[in-house]
């Protein structure tokens, strides 16, 4: 084999089929892909349970809002949490005097629900002013 069919195979190969080096570019250029496409997968799971426990956390503060207003003694600070159900869900609370009248008095309720997601504090507030009759 002399160098002129030598240089015509490598040639052909050329032509017809890949180089390492194109294997090794198209690998590169695939994890690259694969890489992004996982983070941007890893976060939406991420804020998808960020989003469904603050959803939780919206319907426990209407409903422990709700069992507040309908009590008949009104404690100016209380807290507690939602076990045995939500257990990572706390609560905290102040009821404040602010109007009163002859038939009726006007109170101020603040409530701050708390939890963790990923190991990061959040937390949620509602107030609410109400008369109570006397």
């Amino acid at each position: 084999m002399n160098f002129l069919t030598s240089k015509k195979i490598y040639c052909d190969l050329l032509q017809n089929g890949f180089i390492l080096l194109d294997v090794l570019i198209g690998i590169g250029l695939l994890s690259i892909v694969i890489i992004s496409c996982l983070h941007v997968f890893s976060e939406s799971i991420y804020k998808l349970e960020e989003m469904e426990k603050e959803t939780l956390a919206i319907m426990l503060a209407q409903s422990k809002m709700e069992e507040l207003i309908t009590k008949d003694k009104y404690e100016s600070n209380s807290n507690g949490d939602f076990s045995p159900n939500y257990p990572d869900f706390t609560w905290s609370s102040t009821a404040k005097f602010l109007k009163g009248s002859n038939w009726y008095n006007l109170i101020n309720i603040k409530l701050t629900i708390y939890w963790k997601v990923r190991n990061v504090q959040k937390d949620l507030t509602l107030e609410n002013n109400f008369l109570l009759k006397k």
